[in-house]
Parts: structure tokens; C-alpha cells; sequence
């Protein structure tokens, strides 16, 4: 299941900037579970007041989080 999913080794080796996004309302995948990526891989943590569909429930404050990141990351 991908809720279970333990992606650390693979996140490490990515050359890219990396966002990793937590729902604070996330019951599948709470962000506990994500919050730990960051600080093993470089990636970048943001939570966010959203569940686990976060694309349906909130597309705005998605959308303006990912904007945000990348617009910092000069992309």
C-alpha cells in the first residue's frame, strides 16, 4: 500500500528540488509520516490545513503551495 510506502532511498538520490506536501488533515497519511523525507533528503517540508485528497479538497491551496515552491526554486 502506498500509504506505507518508505521512499527515503529514493528521494535521496533525485537532483532536482523536491516538495514534499503534508495534509494536516490526513488520516491515510498523516504528516508525521512525511515529515521525516526532508531531513534525510534535502527536500523541502510544507504542511498544509487539507486531507488526503488534497487535489479535490483544496486545488487552491495546493496550487499556491506548489506555486510558491517553485517560484523559489527559480523554476
Amino acid at each position: 500500500m502506498l500509504a506505507a510506502a518508505d521512499m527515503q532511498d529514493e528521494l535521496a538520490h533525485l537532483a532536482c528540488p523536491v516538495l514534499v506536501i503534508g495534509g494536516s488533515l490526513d488520516r491515510v497519511r498523516p504528516p508525521p509520516l512525511g515529515k521525516p523525507w526532508p531531513s534525510h533528503s534535502g527536500a523541502r517540508y510544507v504542511e498544509i490545513r487539507t486531507g488526503h485528497y488534497m487535489s479535490v479538497q483544496t486545488p487552491d491551496l495546493l496550487s499556491d503551495c506548489i506555486d510558491e515552491f517553485l517560484t523559489s526554486v527559480g523554476a
